[in-house]
């Protein structure tokens, strides 16, 4: 009984000093984190992700003001339309002080049905400079930024969600309406999820957000009937 006693004690003092040394660890982390962190910035938020014994946390996408058009003729003449599908995923902090993260896809283009050139609005900013890990692209290539995505910032896995804009599905063919800046090898999607559409296996287009009012895509439904091949064969 007393061997099994002093067994009992030592396990016992083990296990009380691995929880000491665990929460030194993760105090000191705390604490080195705390000098220079900006209020509201996704480095606080991982302080307090941290100090609630936790290591993820799921937070919401900022909203973004977009671009519209009236319909398919309106998008046509300012877009380069293609079909794509994303092969690749790559989250990034964008702002930390605002909590702003994105991701950049790579994607393949399979079909171009319209080219346009890369259109610069004065009083839009320039199309963002891609990850040089990303790069160089080959000729069938391009990135495209997107809100939301998840990185990992002192030990926390922090995932933003765009609950308006639906991430793309690796291997998933799309309809994408892009701006593309070729010298960049960069497509933004001005219209946002209002210029993006499935393709299934057999050709039928259906816009990402669904329920949501969408004129470009009310003009594909009424006039194309949802058909990849109708409207393949108005454009050409």
């Amino acid at each position: 009984m007393i061997f099994t006693s002093k067994r009992l004690f030592v396990a016992v003092s083990i296990l009380i000093i691995a929880i000491c040394i665990s929460i030194g660890i993760r105090q000191s982390k705390v604490n080195a984190f705390q000098s220079g962190v900006v209020p509201g910035s996704l480095e606080a938020l991982a302080i307090d992700v941290l100090a609630h014994n936790e290591t993820s946390v799921t937070i919401g996408a900022p909203k973004w003001v977009h671009a519209g058009v009236s319909g398919i003729d309106e998008a046509v003449a300012n877009y380069t339309v293609v079909v794509a599908h994303p092969v690749s995923k790559n989250g990034y902090v964008w702002n930390s002080d605002f909590q702003m993260i994105g991701s950049w896809y790579k994607f393949v283009i399979t079909e171009t049905l319209v080219q346009k050139p890369y259109s610069a609005c004065s009083d839009c900013p320039p199309s963002p400079n891609p990850p040089a890990a990303l790069l160089p692209l080959n000729s069938s290539e391009v990135l495209v930024p997107k809100a939301g995505g998840s990185v990992l910032v002192n030990g926390v896995m922090i995932t933003s969600v765009d609950e308006e804009f639906p991430d793309y599905q690796l291997s998933q063919s799309y309809l994408l309406f892009l701006n593309v800046d070729t010298s960049k090898g960069v497509g933004m999607t001005s219209l946002a999820a209002g210029g993006v559409f499935t393709v299934s296996p057999s050709g039928q287009l259906a816009q990402v957000a669904e329920g949501a009012e969408n004129s470009l895509a009310n003009d594909i439904q009424t006039r194309y009937g949802n058909s990849l091949a109708s409207l393949r064969a108005s454009l050409h």
